[in-house]
């Protein structure tokens, strides 16, 4: 099939309101005045004489394109703004410190197989999380250099705390020689605490940080899209559970995003068809929860759709919650399959047997079901025709097996 990407150039939000602010200097009262300028009308705010002392900061209004939403990020002022974190719990070690305008992590010692054992992050205050702007462009940019070539590292932004939702993660490799690593992205969401932050910790060699830039605005490629919906299935609705297929009458989900998902979800149209759409993937978990559990102690497949531009690895995980159909109530059982044999641009169907899921040894109170693969918090998957079957009729997983048996005890929540 034919693909290609428009690039797209998303501008920042071109403001309605002209705010104007006279500063009357005897008593630090401030006096806003508007103008809605797509009315054409003048009037002023109610409310209009408010005290300074008592609103400092929280006239915060998002920031024009260009303008830079980071504190410090020459690093003139050190460390300013910025703080590092090293996981001494697992015996890793570091150095982080300015020097000569620079942000440098060295003496590292003690890494493993988690990056984020050694960070700098810039912690946003509530000012700066109050000038982004939800579903506008932005662009990252920051100099990166290390003492050695191919020195791994990323580049993350979005929660700080919680599940830790990324608005972006870029990995990347610094080489002795300085280079400009720029990101453009869709800011999918703002979250009550954020963070900027670079993790260093697969590596005992050194890293340079200079020029941390964060700005509205920037270009990016339309990501590819299915041209055609998925084939439909060939089941019996008589043998089948279906969570989300136009073939079937589906049963009730409670959500097709957790709150403690990362990545961002919408439903759209292919050819026709209702299809689920995740960006900025990293995990997504769906639910069926309270009276909506779903009992699948007779299905012998879990069957699903998926189309995407750019994983590399997909992933599913089933969670049952046990006789008591709640969760962590001592009986929950669980397990993640993790598939690679799939092909890019094209619809993929997946007829997996439930026997393969050797942790899911309960399967009357199914509740949760996770999407997740890699590039972690970079993925786009579309989804469609997932649900459970007792059918022999259709072929066993078009996918190759075997498929990677994960740790059943990951965790997601």
């Amino acid at each position: 099939m034919e693909k290609g990407s428009n690039c797209v150039k998303r501008v920042g939000m071109q403001l309605m309101v002209v705010m104007m602010v006279v500063f009357q200097l005897s008593g630090m009262n401030i006096v806003l005045a508007a103008e809605n300028a797509a009315e054409g009308t003048t009037g002023t705010m109610a409310g209009t004489i408010v005290n300074a002392e008592s609103t400092a900061g929280s006239l915060m209004l998002p920031l024009a394109e260009g303008e830079e939403v980071l504190n410090n990020g020459d690093f003139s002022d050190s460390l300013s703004s910025w703080t590092p974190y090293v996981a001494d719990f697992a015996g890793v070690s570091a150095s982080v410190s300015e020097v000569n305008g620079e942000a440098v992590i060295t003496g590292i010692s003690g890494v493993s197989d988690q990056t984020w054992h050694i960070q700098l992050n810039q912690v946003f205050t509530q000012e700066q999380i109050d000038t982004l702007i939800t579903g506008e462009v932005y662009t990252i940019t920051a100099d990166v250099w290390s003492n050695v070539d191919g020195r791994p590292a990323r580049l993350f932004f979005g929660e700080d705390g919680g599940g830790f939702a990324a608005a972006l993660v870029h990995d990347f490799e610094a080489n002795i020689t300085p280079q400009t690593i720029s990101q453009s992205f869709l800011l999918p969401a703002t979250y009550g605490a954020m963070k900027l932050g670079f993790e260093a910790g697969l590596s005992t060699d050194d890293l340079y940080i200079d020029n941390v830039s964060l700005t509205l605005g920037g270009t990016i490629d339309e990501v590819d899209a299915p041209d055609a919906a998925a084939s439909a299935p060939t089941e019996d609705a008589a043998d089948v559970i279906s969570l989300f297929s136009d073939s079937y009458t589906d049963v009730a989900v409670n959500t097709w995003r957790t709150d403690w998902s990362s990545a961002v979800y919408e439903e759209v149209d292919i050819d026709g068809n209702a299809v689920k759409k995740y960006t900025n993937l990293s995990f997504v978990g769906v639910e069926t929860t309270g009276e909506n559990v779903v009992d699948a102690t007779d299905m012998d497949f879990v069957h699903v759709d998926i189309w995407t531009p750019n994983m590399e690895t997909f992933r599913l995980k089933l969670v049952d919650w046990g006789a008591d159909s709640g969760y962590d109530g001592g009986d929950d059982t669980e397990h993640e399959l993790t598939f690679t044999d799939f092909t890019q641009g094209e619809w993929n169907s997946l007829k997996i047997p439930l026997a393969d899921f050797a942790g899911l040894t309960n399967r009357s109170a199914m509740a949760q079901y996770i999407f997740a693969g890699t590039p972690d918090g970079a993925g786009t998957l579309y989804i469609d025709n997932f649900y459970f079957s007792s059918s022999e009729d259709a072929p066993v997983n078009t996918l190759a097996l075997p498929v990677t048996f994960e740790d059943t005890e990951q965790d997601y929540g």
